[in-house]
């Protein structure tokens, strides 16, 4: 799996970034500047700032969440429990440098428990 499908980068425009969003289907997508994971956009972070009246053409910079919920392993337990707890639909797994290695996805979290009823 290429975890591009979930990046974007600050020079993004709304529309490119929906558009990324749309493509992965999970909404949300992960704000990569300079390999680092520095935020997250949501689809409803998107449309919030359209209804504010921003540009569709203009950069996401500023527009998106700089504090986001992350992991540094994939951790089933501990994604179940973000995903549970604090209504977390996309889980990035960075390295301590924030570099994106991983990716959690809603349908990753109900493979795991769907292989524990088991």
């Amino acid at each position: 799996m290429s975890l591009s499908i979930y990046c974007v980068t600050p020079a993004y425009t709304l529309k490119e970034a929906l558009d990324q969003i749309s493509e992965n289907h999970n909404r949300n997508v992960f704000v990569v500047d300079e390999g680092k994971v520095v935020g997250i956009l949501s689809q409803g972070d998107a449309v919030r700032a359209l209804c504010r009246g921003a540009d569709i053409l203009q950069s996401i910079s500023g527009l998106y969440s700089p504090t986001f919920f992350y992991l540094r392993s994939r951790d089933m337990s501990a994604a179940k429990e973000l995903v549970k707890d604090k209504g977390v639909t996309l889980i990035p797994v960075v390295d301590e440098g924030f570099s994106l290695v991983d990716v959690i996805t809603p349908a990753d979290v109900i493979a795991s428990l769907e292989e524990e009823v088991q």
